[in-house]
């Protein structure tokens, strides 16, 4: 049986699909499986990845030509130079449907023919289509997992909030394109949650239920030998403090704003908290001297040696590599009890007890948690630390590339049987 993982982007160790299959591909190059390989590594030159194919000679058969077609949308909109908000809409809609629906790739040079894999797994919903759309003769399967903490359309929308008048039409295009894989797969049920609150979503999903199946997210262990150490002193933060930390992407969905508010509070009530927070985005962060903002950041394992606590305050949660990162790290953590979070509570409770869940609507309920962790700290350091160890033990129990693997390989081999 073969694999290919369809890498048509940079693999960094980020978030998001780039850093999910990073972890995949580091893995395997020290612990070679011969079942999976990656788009990446079957290119013979790698400028030749797939890129958008605009010439008229590939395009599908059996539809008006897409060219024509978009000159004509075009010659249309100029009817409406009096309305030009409105035209500005639709043109973006046109161009969003033309790259859904009608691009095609030029095709790279492969080592291998693709009708080779028994499945090819996407990690874009929009890949999915453009492939069909390239590779009508591909006899093998079809695997796409998403990584949006929401919608994709909501995504979309949240980059140019001009698009939100046509959400309906959008979401409805996204529903067909879970229809165009055989298979999806999640990281677990609770991670769908942040789909399932649209309701046609929420349909379409239940109705692919029979073909979807489920592998919890991993990442791959490191020795912490090797890893730089640093210190409080270099953010200008006392030994005896108590850190609080936040990567991630300062909007709304990943409740930046939320944790802002439990800030404000708790640097008030408990004048040694300090925040470290890194990343960007549209929401402005607190002027106070125990924040500490670091921006764009690519150290993310090596500050957390200097933190005591990670909040993960999301209103909306796929399945989270931070939250990953932060038991690998041994991180005391306090997730709000939204989506995939709550998957870890269905593990026995005796190995959660370095996770602490809040309701994001109840902000006191945040700053209880931190209240009691500051003083566990403070009061019973060796119960703290061994809390810390549960999480580490979390990591290496379920969470592990290797444990990934076994069983992103058992689950697709099900999938064989039963074809």
């Amino acid at each position: 049986m073969k694999i290919l993982i369809w890498d048509m982007f940079d693999l960094q160790n980020t978030g998001g699909p780039s850093g999910y299959l990073y972890n995949i591909h580091e893995y395997l190059k020290d612990n070679p499986c011969k079942s999976i390989d990656f788009l990446s590594d079957i290119t013979i030159h790698k400028s030749s990845q797939p890129t958008v194919d605009n010439s008229t000679d590939n395009q599908p058969q059996n539809t008006t030509n897409p060219q024509s077609r978009k000159r004509i949308w075009h010659s249309l909109l100029k009817l409406l130079d009096s309305f030009p908000k409105l035209k500005g809409i639709l043109t973006k809609y046109i161009d969003y449907t033309y790259r859904l629906y009608r691009i095609q790739w030029c095709k790279p040079d492969l080592s291998t023919d693709l009708n080779n894999y028994d499945f090819i797994h996407f990690h874009f919903l929009i890949h999915i289509k453009q492939f069909r759309n390239t590779y009508p003769d591909y006899r093998g399967k079809t695997i796409v997992t998403s990584h949006t903490p929401s919608p994709w359309t909501d995504e979309i929308i949240q980059a140019d909030h001009s698009l939100r008048f046509l959400r309906p039409i959008m979401i409805r295009q996204e529903c067909k394109l879970y229809n165009c894989a055989d298979y999806l797969m999640f990281p677990c049920k609770q991670a769908k949650e942040p789909y399932e609150h649209t309701r046609r979503i929420k349909t379409a999903l239940d109705k692919l239920e029979q073909r979807t199946f489920y592998v919890p997210t991993s990442i791959i262990s490191y020795n912490t030998n090797n890893d730089k150490v640093l210190s409080r002193q270099n953010y200008n933060i006392p030994n005896n403090a108590f850190v609080i930390a936040f990567f991630g992407r300062h909007n709304l969905v990943k409740g930046y704003d939320i944790l802002k508010k439990i800030a404000i509070v708790a640097m008030e009530q408990m004048q040694d908290v300090f925040f470290v927070c890194a990343g960007t985005g549209d929401i402005p962060p607190i002027e106070h001297p125990r924040w500490k903002e670091l921006g764009f950041i690519s150290n993310v394992k090596d500050l957390m040696q200097i933190c005591d606590l990670y909040v993960l305050p999301n209103r909306e949660t796929y399945f989270d590599l931070i939250v990953i990162e932060c038991l690998r790290a041994g991180l005391h953590l306090a997730v709000s009890n939204t989506g995939g979070n709550k998957y870890f509570k269905t593990l026995p409770e005796n190995e959660i007890t370095g996770i602490s869940f809040f309701d994001i609507e109840n902000h006191d309920d945040a700053i209880k948690l931190i209240e009691q962790l500051h003083k566990l700290k403070k009061e019973n350091e060796a119960l703290f630390n061994q809390q810390k160890q549960c999480n580490k033990n979390l990591f290496e129990n379920y969470f592990t590339t290797e444990r990934f693997i076994k069983e992103y390989m058992y689950r697709i081999e099900q999938l064989k049987t039963s074809i």
